[in-house]
């Protein structure tokens, strides 16, 4: 489930999420990249290319 709301959240800044969906997704993305940088920059690289 995560991996099809990624490009979702990224791309379209979650323009289909509600608005709980869309608070989790900001606390997620808060919380990767505070704590897993490294990773985050892999995510990004990903999905925004």
């Amino acid at each position: 489930m995560l991996k099809l709301a990624i490009p979702e959240v990224l791309k379209r800044n979650c323009r289909s999420c509600n608005a709980q969906q869309a608070a989790n997704a900001r606390r997620l993305i808060s919380f990767v990249q505070t704590n897993y940088p490294s990773q985050w920059q892999k995510i990004q690289s990903r999905y925004l290319g």
